[in-house]
């Protein structure tokens, strides 16, 4: 629901307490001021990279050390119809970013093996696109590359990539966003999929003065992006407890 996001939310509350304060001739004019404060706040560098760490601060990387079998990459969204499956053009910026991350990891990584999700697009999917590319990109590697075209959720590439494991004990690097990750990684590991965080990038600004109080509307995009993962990270916290 778009009420949902910060900034909906705290426009919807100024709005509501003008109407109770018309009809009722309660005063709200204390809780608007909060609101209209929080407004201002929600738009400032400061709430967006201080959002993003508290995100990256939920990342573990305690299954690093396990046994390793291979890469998942997760798609990041389209940006229009591909004419073909070489058509990159139609990756988005995140699903572009994640697959030349993982290109660029191959040799440190040292494993062909790589599970690719990503079920969007009329035809041709997604996940093909991004295979095509990396493929592209191995620099003649002989990759193992499973294309999960069905996939437009977390949890559907979790339960597919369950049932490809091996065994119980395999794990896997785990490559999309940093802001991503976090929900990503509990959602992967609720399905019992052991993975090692590999973020393709990071998204946290360090603090400075005076541009991280300056309102932009990057940084409120980046604030409701970070608490819409938080809210996934509450919601799957509360359902299994």
């Amino acid at each position: 629901m778009v009420l949902l996001y910060p900034f909906t939310f705290l426009i919807f509350m100024i709005i509501l307490t003008c109407f109770i304060e018309r009809l009722t001739r309660v005063k709200l004019s204390k809780l608007r001021v909060f609101c209209f404060a929080c407004l201002y706040i929600s738009c400032t560098p400061l709430s967006a990279n201080l959002s993003i760490f508290l995100l990256q601060s939920k990342i573990n990387y305690q299954d690093c050390a396990a046994d390793i079998s291979g890469a998942i990459l997760l798609a990041g969204g389209l940006s229009k119809t591909a004419s073909g499956k070489s058509d990159w053009s139609a990756l988005g910026d995140e699903s572009l970013s994640r697959t030349v991350f993982l290109a660029s990891q191959l040799d440190r990584l040292n494993n062909p093996s790589v599970i690719i999700s990503g079920g969007s697009g009329a035809g041709i999917k997604e996940a093909e696109l991004m295979a095509d590319l990396l493929g592209n990109l191995s620099s003649g590697k002989p990759l193992d590359i499973i294309s999960d075209v069905n996939a437009i959720r977390t949890r559907e590439s979790a339960l597919f990539v369950r049932s490809k494991m091996p065994d119980e004990n395999a794990g896997y690097y785990l490559v999309t966003s940093d802001w991503h990750m976090a929900r990503a990684q509990a959602i992967f590991e609720h399905h019992g999929v052991k993975v090692c965080p590999l973020a393709s990038g990071d998204s946290y600004v360090p603090y400075g003065f005076p541009g991280w109080f300056i309102p932009q509307k990057s940084a409120l995009a980046k604030f409701e992006l970070a608490w819409h993962e938080l809210g996934g990270l509450l919601l799957l916290w509360w359902t299994n407890r």
